[in-house]
């Protein structure tokens, strides 16, 4: 039997060493494209569910963050109902606000956004406008209930729109009151 032969690593000298060191060569079986990039190091953000609704060019960001408390909104179908047949009709551009005197230490507001308006990503937007404008709006009214209906053309007003309509609104609530 013969014995394989050994390398005999011979002694070097700087002379015989390269002045570059040489690139580091990908892995020879792998394609470079497929080869396992292991984990990213360092902190990364989560990717975000879902599709993402495309911005259109004349929408406004709204506060976000800022909620309406329960004290403020009407959430019963009977306090929109009561509202609605007692209430006082302000039409105001792209918005019908209905305004009816109550008992509360403050104003609340009930959103009504109906398919008619959009689909439901446009409905939403539409009430995070009207939610924006009666932030600016709410510390100048009396202490009244008040249903905001959206009307097909608040989609096209854009925030704005919403907010001159409930400033108009609230004007007209305050030289006219609330029954």
């Amino acid at each position: 039997m013969t014995r394989p032969e050994r390398s005999v690593s011979l002694p070097r000298h700087e002379a015989d060493l390269p002045t570059q060191e040489a690139a580091q060569e990908p892995h020879a079986r792998l394609p470079q494209a497929h080869e396992e990039r292991g984990r990213t190091r360092g902190h990364q953000a989560s990717a975000r569910e879902g599709a993402q609704a495309a911005h259109p060019s004349g929408a406004e960001e709204v506060a976000h963050g800022v909620r309406l408390t329960r004290s403020a909104r009407l959430r019963r179908r009977r306090e929109f109902l009561e509202v609605q047949q007692r209430g006082r009709r302000i039409f105001s551009g792209e918005l019908l606000v209905l305004a009816l005197a109550s008992g509360a230490p403050r104003p609340r507001i009930g959103i009504t956004v109906s398919s008619k308006v959009g689909n439901a990503v446009e409905r939403n937007r539409v009430k995070r406008w009207i939610r924006e404008g009666w932030r600016s709006v709410c510390r100048d009214l009396p202490a009244v209930d008040l249903v905001v209906i959206a009307r097909p053309a608040a989609l096209s007003a854009g925030l704005s729109g919403v907010r001159h309509a409930l400033a108009s609104a609230a004007t007209a609530l305050a030289r006219g009151g609330a029954p």
